[in-house]
């Protein structure tokens, strides 16, 4: 009898270990199901974030606008505007403060749209060091046949030496 309570004893603690290794088992399934569900929910997510997006360039693009202007998001400003380098300061609040000119050689509206994202707007030094600005609006409009002075702000702390290159839309202007 005593050999039998054992053996049942040890029928019962071989059961329960076999039962906790299915259920860890279990657990990790689990758990690398809910990873995977969510891998693909948010890949899916940046997916439909991205489309909207590049929806509403193409749609702005491509569409004519209200006031009939023309939405120019790349290197093709240049085709529309000439830039002109009036100054570059460093502000006490540690800031770049670059002013420049946007000449329209057009008779329509002109206007540079997604300036906000930081591919599109950057300040370079002559490390090649960036820093992003410091508050941008989205967009500039420059009215046909005609200028505008805007004055665009960079944070200081991104640099390690002097600014030497504007990047707008992935091209470069030189500043000196």
């Amino acid at each position: 009898m005593y050999f039998m309570k054992k053996g049942t004893l040890l029928a019962c603690v071989l059961l329960a270990l076999t039962s906790i290794n299915s259920y860890a088992e279990e657990k990790s399934s689990i758990v690398d199901r809910v990873s995977t569900v969510i891998s693909e929910v948010v890949q899916d997510g940046k997916d439909v974030i991205k489309g909207v997006k590049e929806g509403i360039d193409t749609g702005r693009t491509e569409g004519t606008s209200i006031d009939d202007a023309i939405i120019v998001r790349d290197k093709k400003y240049q085709e529309y505007v000439d830039i002109v380098i009036f100054s570059i300061q460093k502000t006490n609040v540690g800031l770049y403060e670059i002013d420049l000119g946007f000449k329209n050689k057009t008779d329509k509206i002109i206007r540079l749209v997604n300036l906000n994202e930081k591919k599109n707007l950057q300040l370079l030094d002559a490390d090649s060091f960036v820093t992003y600005a410091n508050y941008m609006e989205n967009d500039i409009t420059v009215p046909k046949s005609a200028a505008i002075k805007y004055t665009l702000k960079f944070r200081a702390y991104g640099l390690v030496s002097e600014p030497a290159i504007l990047r707008l839309y992935e091209t470069d202007i030189k500043l000196k």
